[in-house]
């Protein structure tokens, strides 16, 4: 049993699909860029001793949870264009 080749566009929506799901790149793009600029953000954020975040823990857990969520848009935009390609098959 063989398993089928996926073709160089094939992942694309279809102009005659209506009930395609349409992943917008850029949208897509700057909710991740914004995300990650939060947890540049958040990065700064003084730790230390003295601070209320004498290892750094705090800070790394926020980084974590933001950088997560940027991750979690990814995987969703990729898995609506993968259920978008194993429908056109």
């Amino acid at each position: 049993m063989s398993t089928p080749v996926p073709r160089p566009g094939q992942h694309l929506p279809s102009h005659s699909g209506a009930d395609a799901v349409v992943v917008d790149p850029g949208a897509v793009l700057t909710s991740v860029d914004a995300l990650v600029a939060e947890a540049d953000e958040a990065a700064e954020q003084p730790f230390g001793e003295g601070t209320a975040d004498p290892h750094g823990l705090v800070t790394l857990t926020r980084q974590a949870r933001i950088l997560e969520r940027a991750h979690d848009i990814l995987v969703d935009a990729l898995s609506s264009v993968d259920n978008t390609a194993a429908g056109k098959n």
